[in-house]
């Protein structure tokens, strides 16, 4: 009885969450990466910088030291507020003039608290690690992720950040 009450909260926690991801790729830790605008298809407004400054935080305490984002000409008023899309030339030239290897980029699918009584946050992302000067995707992963009713959506939103770039392992000084 026990190992099937166990069994079942197994299938439970492992429910909420999935990930697809090409092979993991190593970089050195010496290795920069510009972090280029992550578009926004969720109805919440700024849950691109959301992500994007996550991955930042997450890349560094791996070990990247060399980081920068991609800050693009912000236009004013509720309709860029709420603009979903990300013109994406303007950041790749940004990234190859910057001379860093290697650009994160990506997509937030979901970024919001579903309806109903509990409220449970729910996100689902895809990132992508390119190498600037061929264009080439060298590792890519997407992922969504529910919590629980009282997980905050930013909590959920970290740990999926944190478990789609473990598919980037940062070594030092290769």
């Amino acid at each position: 009885m026990k190992s099937l009450w166990l069994a079942a909260l197994l299938l439970c926690a492992t429910a909420c969450s999935t990930v697809t991801t090409t092979p993991a790729v190593s970089i050195s830790s010496s290795q920069g990466i510009a972090i280029l605008p992550i578009s926004n298809l969720s109805s919440t407004p700024l849950a691109g910088e959301q992500v994007a400054t996550i991955a930042e935080s997450v890349l560094r305490s791996r070990g990247v030291a060399d980081l920068e984002i991609y800050n693009a000409p912000k236009a004013l008023g509720l309709s860029a507020l709420l603009e979903t899309s990300t013109n994406s030339a303007p950041g790749k030239a940004w990234a190859q003039e910057s001379g860093l290897p290697l650009a994160l980029s990506g997509t937030v699918h979901e970024w919001h608290y579903k309806n109903g009584p509990d409220r449970e946050p729910s996100v689902a992302l895809s990132l992508s690690l390119t190498d600037v000067q061929t264009g080439r995707v060298v590792w890519q992963a997407t992922s969504a992720k529910a919590g629980w009713g009282f997980s905050s959506l930013s909590t959920v939103g970290q740990k999926l950040v944190d478990e789609l770039l473990e598919g980037v392992r940062v070594q030092p000084n290769l």
